[in-house]
């Protein structure tokens, strides 16, 4: 918001800014930014939780697991998982294949048994969060 103002008055239009409204919730960088007075939370859409859930159950459906599906969904649960620090210890096992895929230079391994019993206990975590929402509270300075 403030870029688009900072533009306009670049521009030599001056807004006025008790006609002004902004909006409480904003969408940023996949997550949904909502403000309520001083707070702001923010929100992991549940649509990318499901497709979290869905990929983690396509790897823990096959007996082998390759390094771009590895890949894949590390990415995407570091990125949902930026603020739950809780968490990211079950996610030790998933890099820890996939760093020594990459060192042995192996496209398609076994998915081993701690790789196995981590997601399983990620994917009943991302189940509960489903249903009670994914939400970041960050406190006013």
């Amino acid at each position: 918001m403030c870029f688009v103002l900072l533009t306009w008055s670049l521009c030599g239009l001056f807004p006025s800014y008790r006609k002004l409204q902004l909006n409480t919730s904003a969408k940023f960088i996949g997550f949904n930014l909502e403000s309520s007075g001083q707070n702001v939370s923010v929100t992991v859409p549940t649509s990318k939780i499901d497709n979290l859930i869905s990929d983690i159950s396509e790897i823990l459906s096959k007996k082998s697991v390759s390094l771009d599906w590895l890949a894949k969904v590390g990415g995407k649960l570091i990125w949902a998982f930026q603020s739950y620090r809780y968490l990211k210890s079950h996610l030790s096992s998933l890099f820890g294949c996939k760093s020594m895929m990459e060192r042995k230079k192996l496209k398609v391994i076994r998915t081993p048994h701690k790789l196995r019993r981590d997601l399983t206990s990620l994917r009943g975590h991302l189940n509960d969060i489903r249903r009670a929402g994914l939400v970041f509270n960050i406190a006013p300075i």
